[in-house]
């Protein structure tokens, strides 16, 4: 679980392996290549496997990989798509899709084997909507 606390600086990651019985802290949360900003904003996590049934073109042999979007700044700015691929213990530094302030919630989506597609809150409750090719959020 990736939640967004009250404090405005790192989201917390919880993992439970008995169905949210009992929960214990993702060693992510402790390690600087492994914390995500939380601007007080909603963030989005999706998690996609190239199978034989479905392949995306990630452009490299990565069989699995966690995307992450949300404003990377204070006063929700910079919105930015972040990836892993060891299961969110590090994550990139980002791929910045929209710098100006008053940003908000997001949604990702795989809208084919070579785009994620992004839509998201901006200024006066804009609604955008964007294709961004994975080999561009892997750079």
């Amino acid at each position: 679980m990736n939640t967004r606390e009250g404090n405005g600086g790192w989201r917390q990651v919880g993992i439970t392996k008995d169905l949210g019985e009992t929960w214990t802290k993702h060693a992510s949360a402790t390690t600087a290549e492994g914390r995500l900003r939380n601007p007080f904003c909603q963030g989005i996590l999706t998690s996609l496997f190239n199978t034989e049934e479905q392949s995306y073109e990630f452009g490299n042999d990565e069989k699995h990989a966690l995307f992450f979007s949300n404003p990377n700044a204070g006063k929700r700015s910079h919105m930015t798509l972040k990836v892993s691929t060891d299961d969110g213990n590090t994550w990139s530094k980002g791929l910045l899709y929209d710098e100006r302030w008053g940003m908000g919630y997001s949604a990702i989506y795989p809208i084919d084997k070579k785009h994620l597609g992004v839509f998201y809150e901006s200024q006066h409750h804009y609604l955008h909507f964007i294709a961004v090719p994975y080999k561009e959020i892997f750079k």
